[in-house]
């Protein structure tokens, strides 16, 4: 769906999006006494401009505590965002509403429904962003630009009066994608955008943020626990696992030589690959993502305990993410990489 380029993005021109080190820690209380969960754990990446990225892992790895930090709705523990060659870190969260930069950074939600106002119309619904943050307030210029920008997200023009009771699912979500590119940001974050859509609708919305993303110039960030779904729209892949990205590469190097049991697992249940999803499960559940202040855990591999090639030093030390030989960009957090070079 996302025909590859003829020119990487990357060569000759700096990230638009730069991560580095990025770690969110939540204070908890346990029986045991006091407690942190570390959601998002050194995690880094860039994305560059014209680039759609996905971000996969299953439910509770981190993905949306993520997606919070990039998009300043949550306070930084550790690490740096940089976007557009600004340090975004030192913006606090309640500052990021009227922040220059806020305009080029846009999100679309995962529910359609529960992120419209049910008493708003569709056409105020994609005219809020201009009234708050665009350079002509002019009511004249902004129904231009909401008609402009609901053709290109193939909205019919007379769905804009309707109320979001009065759309389908399909017409709410290119609402809430109309809604975060009239701006034309130059990165699209996209949490879940078709979780709640029937697999017809879902297709249909890819296609067009294919086609919004190509037409409109923006990198995207699409985030998703569905490795298929990214597949058919992603030039690149991070898989992340417990809070760390534990593998990440082109899109199509991660799916056909997974270098990480995680990753195996994932794409092995994914029924059109052919595999036997049984010979990749992972038994056992999940570590626990808390830590106790007093009696910290120590430093191991994520996936300790549920992996087949676990070793003392997995439980003692996590692995660095590292490239992987012979490869372009091709990246793996696992001691014992080449073990899992033959799907």
């Amino acid at each position: 769906m996302n025909d590859p380029s003829p020119i990487d993005p990357r060569v000759g021109s700096p990230p638009l999006l730069d991560v580095s080190n990025l770690v969110k820690r939540f204070q908890v209380k346990t029986p045991q006494g006091p407690g942190e969960l570390l959601a998002v754990n050194r995690v880094s990446f860039e994305i560059y401009p014209g680039e759609a990225i996905g971000l996969v892992g299953e439910s509770g790895c981190g993905k949306s505590t993520l997606v919070r930090l990039l998009t300043r709705t949550l306070s930084i523990t550790e690490g740096q965002i940089r976007f557009g060659g600004t340090n975004l870190s030192e913006v606090a969260p309640a500052q990021m509403p009227k922040h220059p930069l806020r305009a080029k950074l846009q999100m679309v939600f995962q529910d359609a429904q529960d992120s419209l106002n049910p008493r708003v119309t569709a056409f105020d619904a994609i005219a809020e962003p201009l009234r708050l943050l665009g350079s002509d307030s002019r009511e004249s210029v902004i129904r231009s630009q909401v008609e402009e920008i609901a053709t290109l997200t193939g909205l019919p023009l007379e769905l804009l009066q309707r109320f979001p009771h009065q759309l389908s699912g399909g017409q709410k979500a290119r609402v809430g994608i109309a809604r975060a590119a009239v701006l034309r940001p130059l990165l699209l974050v996209l949490d879940e955008p078709t979780a709640a859509l029937d697999v017809s609708v879902q297709v249909v919305i890819l296609q067009l943020l294919s086609e919004l993303q190509r037409s409109l110039g923006m990198s995207l960030l699409f985030v998703s626990h569905d490795l298929n779904v990214v597949r058919l729209l992603c030039d690149r892949i991070l898989v992340m696992y417990l809070g760390r990205i534990v593998e990440r590469g082109n899109a199509t190097d991660v799916f056909t030589n997974p270098r990480h049991p995680y990753t195996r697992a994932l794409i092995a249940s994914i029924p059109s690959t052919g595999h036997d999803a049984s010979q990749y499960l992972l038994p056992g559940e999940a570590q626990s993502p808390i830590q106790m202040i007093r009696n910290p855990t120590a430093e191991r591999c994520g996936l300790y305990g549920r992996c087949p090639r676990a070793e003392l030093i997995c439980a003692k030390q996590a692995p660095p993410l590292l490239p992987v030989p012979n490869s372009e960009g091709h990246h793996v957090a696992c001691h014992f990489a080449d073990s899992f070079q033959n799907f």
